[in-house]
């Protein structure tokens, strides 16, 4: 299907959702469906990493489609910095120094994904990479400036939105433009002190035999770990989260990962339990 036609086929699912104003992308194909991924806008602001997709066959016929139902909570209020500030903070971590447009190797997410990518990939790059020869320094061209909502890491380790500036950055050579997030918050991030660590929630798992898989939201800068206790008609899950480089602030954005630990039987009919919740956790 051509992209508009596949729009249009998504519309009244969006619409059913609460997402009739979304931001739509439909250059992303996998063999004859084509995915239209949506940013919805909450709270009268654009979102990054909130993501619905909806994939639609050659035919016109919804296919399949994942995305957030429920609507989000509005937690707090949030001072922000403005978006010369965001730029000049974006620059310092990416190794720029004319303020011109971030470099190659920040912590940002561009967005949309590049129409090869497979659904519920990140195209994220690390917060704190490791050294590599010094390369020539690169400027892009920043073109505009929005405020928005992107997917982040918010109360004690679980995912929410949070203030972003969204930077328009050209394209090379005249290819089209892409989008880069920078948090806004002008709270600084706290520094975790060395030898630091804390645990953050799950949100699903999966099982197989004697093997747990721990779905969870987590950062960049983090080595997570998962846990195990098996009591009774319960296996209680922990996940440890220990930054990579203590004492480093850390820009928060989120992306899903898993953890996978043997028990010392298959799960059978017990409950998996996340200890920093206390809940069940859904299986995948």
């Amino acid at each position: 299907m051509s992209e508009q036609a596949a729009k249009s086929a998504a519309a009244p699912v969006l619409a059913g959702a609460g997402q009739a104003d979304a931001t739509l992308d439909a250059r992303l194909t996998q063999g004859s469906v084509r995915v239209v991924t949506a940013d919805p806008v909450i709270g009268g602001l654009p979102t990054q990493g909130w993501s619905s997709k909806v994939s639609v066959g050659p035919d016109g016929t919804v296919v399949a489609g994942s995305g957030e139902l429920k609507a989000p909570v509005r937690a707090a209020d949030e001072p922000v910095v403005g978006a010369v500030e965001a730029l000049a903070r974006l620059n310092a971590r990416s190794g720029g120094s004319d303020g011109t447009g971030p470099g190659p190797s920040g912590c940002a997410t561009s967005v949309p994904l590049a129409p090869d990518t497979p659904t519920g990939a990140t195209d994220t790059l690390p917060c704190n990479p490791e050294p590599r020869p010094m390369k020539p320094p690169r400027t892009e061209t920043v073109r505009g400036a929005v405020l928005g909502l992107a997917a982040g890491t918010v109360d004690g380790g679980g995912r929410g939105l949070v203030p972003a500036w969204f930077f328009e950055v050209a394209g090379k050579d005249g290819g089209p433009a892409r989008t880069v997030a920078e948090p806004a918050s002008a709270r600084e991030t706290a520094a975790p002190s060395a030898g630091a660590t804390r645990t953050v929630p799950g949100f699903s798992y999966k099982e197989a035999d004697r093997t747990l898989t721990v779905n969870f939201w987590g950062g960049v800068c983090s080595t997570y770990a998962v846990e195990a206790r098996e009591e009774g008609t319960d296996v209680l899950v922990k996940i440890t989260d220990t930054p990579n480089k203590p004492g480093q602030a850390c820009i928060m954005l989120a992306k899903e990962m898993s953890q996978t630990v043997t028990l010392n039987k298959p799960l059978g009919d017990r409950k998996v339990v996340d200890a920093t919740t206390g809940k069940p956790l859904p299986r995948q």
